[in-house]
């Protein structure tokens, strides 16, 4: 999986795409919120009601852009790119350990971003393949 993900995204370049800025609505820490605030030279209460609307995703609790796509969000790239929330950073999430427990985030995703459908298909044919070797 891992070494699927690495051959994929070397291929992409994200900043063509944006899917993920237009569709997802990602849950920022308070780190994430204070930078960005910090980096709008905004108070963190006006980015807040400005921009966020309170959550929890999976007993956490956080915080989510009031509407999609994401306000920060300029052409396919992201006009703070460097200040991006840390969920973020790290999506789509397949590098990440215990993929088989997160499985249905990664089906979810497999709409929305480029990398995640060719690492997920690439899968698909690998697991295939095996599948056939092994019961003839």
């Amino acid at each position: 999986m891992h070494e699927l993900y690495k051959e994929v995204s070397a291929a992409i370049d994200c900043t063509q795409c944006g899917n993920c800025c237009r569709v997802s609505k990602p849950i920022l820490k308070q780190a994430d919120v204070r930078r960005l605030a910090k980096e709008l030279t905004i108070s963190l209460k006006q980015f807040k009601s400005q921009y966020l609307t309170e959550t929890t995703d999976d007993g956490e609790r956080g915080f989510a852009f009031r509407l999609k796509p994401c306000p920060f969000l300029r052409g396919n790239e992201c006009a703070y790119y460097a200040f991006r929330p840390d969920v973020c950073k790290s999506f789509p999430h397949l590098y990440k350990k215990d993929f088989v427990f997160r499985l249905m985030g990664v089906i979810e995703n497999y709409a929305i971003c480029p990398i995640v459908f060719n690492v997920y298909e690439r899968l698909k044919k690998e697991l295939r393949w095996n599948r056939r070797s092994r019961y003839g």
